[in-house]
């Protein structure tokens, strides 16, 4: 990779190759060029990300492929007890379900972190997904596309200095269109940590 460097940021190329072995799938080589950007807008907005084409070849009797790929973070570090985050990428997976398919996965999220009292903290995260999948090989038959979507709202304290509780809610849906693989759940949790 190389890269120029500005008052307030950097931008340069990068690269990635790689081999997928799909098991009873489709083999694939893929490359990645990719640009990529570090910028701080100001002492308290930061953003980096990545974006170009992923060419993908198969060993399988099924046309190459090529998809828009990116990666991009922001921070806004609003004060020194509060912090905001958005994310989104997308990116290729193998389908750990169907062995003939790959998953196009691409992800939006957001987040806020508030600290209270120097050792109460509150946090409320929430996103979408949207799966794509494609065969790797002529012989696959599945069609299907998930809208996957998330919220999470938490609170976690310092009871000692090596120990914190947290209690959490987090709602998660996904509507398939394969209606088997559609579901909605609500979760509560406490959970526990200890440093020794």
């Amino acid at each position: 990779a190389q890269g120029h460097e500005g008052t307030r940021g950097r931008c340069g190329l990068a690269g990635v190759v790689g081999y997928l072995n799909a098991d009873s799938g489709g083999n694939q080589t893929y490359q990645q060029p990719l640009f990529q950007l570090k910028y701080r807008a100001t002492e308290k907005i930061s953003f980096t990300g990545q974006a170009g084409e992923e060419f993908r070849q198969f060993e399988s009797n099924i046309p190459n492929r090529s998809q828009f790929v990116f990666a991009l973070n922001g921070v806004y570090d609003a004060s020194d007890s509060t912090a905001l985050t958005v994310s989104s990428r997308r990116e290729t997976q193998s389908s750990a379900q169907y062995a003939d398919e790959n998953i196009i996965q691409t992800i939006y999220q957001a987040g806020v972190r508030q600290r209270f009292l120097q050792r109460l903290y509150v946090s409320v995260n929430g996103g979408f997904v949207s799966n794509d999948y494609e065969h790797n090989r002529a012989t696959a038959t599945v069609l299907r596309h998930d809208d996957y979507s998330f919220g999470r709202a938490a609170v976690t304290g310092d009871i000692t200095a090596r120990g914190s509780l947290e209690l959490s809610y987090e709602y998660r849906n996904n509507d398939s269109s394969i209606s088997n693989f559609g579901f909605t759940e609500n979760l509560v949790s406490l959970g526990a940590s200890f440093l020794f």
